[in-house]
């Protein structure tokens, strides 16, 4: 099986890993050590742009809605905002884009000011992404 293979691969690294995927339109379902606690790091910016893009679809914030980042503001981080030497007037939207696409820390942050820390947390379970079902369980 291919949890053979990547437990294998995780082995040969001298490392540990986990992984979880479902498929999108069918009921195939795929983890090693999925259940296991793990450190979220970037992987926690899907949760910030999953609740960005649903108050957007819910009509609670317009995603062309412009803000204006200055350096001052930037986080550590190599890329994105925090290299500007000049305010950059940009939407939310391209600000997620930023967030999701170079794992931009300003552009999370920017975003986590604006749909709050406390709501991104429970994004998954709003969007019904909390956690796996069981191996044959059909979520309709």
């Amino acid at each position: 099986m291919i949890e053979e293979t990547i437990d294998e691969v995780f082995a040969a690294g001298d490392c540990w890993g986990s992984l979880s995927a479902l498929e999108v339109d069918g009921p195939g379902r795929l983890s090693v050590a999925g259940g296991e606690l793990a450190v979220a790091a970037s992987t926690f910016k899907i949760t910030i742009g999953l609740e960005f893009f649903c108050q957007a679809a819910e009509g609670e914030l317009d995603p062309t809605e412009r803000v204006v980042v200055s350096p001052a503001e930037a986080s550590v981080g190599g890329q994105g905002l925090c290299i500007t030497e000049d305010p950059v007037e940009i939407s939310l939207r391209d600000v997620a884009r930023l967030m999701l696409s170079i794992s931009d820390n300003t552009a999370t942050d920017v975003l986590i000011r604006r749909v709050g820390i406390e709501t991104g947390q429970h994004a998954p379970r709003r969007a019904r992404l909390h956690r796996l079902p069981p191996a044959g369980h059909d979520p309709a």
